[in-house]
């Protein structure tokens, strides 16, 4: 019987189809209105957040496209914050683009790999991560 053995190919191709690059492409353009995701430093950037399979639903709100994930992740920065309390807020969300993942994710084990090459490369140079602060990961 042929219909019970698509289920398995099928669920291969959309584990690959979600981390392809046409699908990196339709993420990124979930960026696109500038209103609901404006003004994130830049390792939160569009560019990194879909990278990890991260798609903008609404203003400030991320969405892993997924569908066995589903997490969400709201990333907002109140305008008082010192530069400081600023770059460390991102720093934490920055780890959760990875953490925030479902354990069976296949974005979560990509985005822990890259998190720990940037956290091991960031204290084996200067005491000053703000120059690492532009790296962008391998595209898919």
């Amino acid at each position: 019987d042929g219909a019970s053995k698509s289920p398995t190919p099928l669920l291969t191709n959309v584990t690959k189809c979600y981390l392809s690059p046409s699908c990196y492409r339709e993420r990124l353009m979930t960026f696109r209105n500038v209103v609901n995701y404006f003004a994130k430093p830049n390792m939160l950037s569009p560019l990194i957040c879909a990278r990890f399979g991260w798609t903008n639903t609404s203003k400030d709100i991320l969405k892993c496209s997924h569908p066995k994930c589903n997490a969400t992740i709201c990333i907002s920065f109140h305008p008082k914050l010192s530069s400081t309390q600023r770059y460390k807020l991102t720093c934490t969300y920055r780890r959760m683009l990875a953490t925030s993942h479902s354990k069976n994710c296949p974005f979560r084990t990509d985005a822990e790999r890259w998190l720990r090459n940037y956290d091991s490369s960031s204290s084996s140079s200067s005491s000053s991560k703000k120059p690492n602060d532009y790296i962008v990961p391998p595209h898919l």
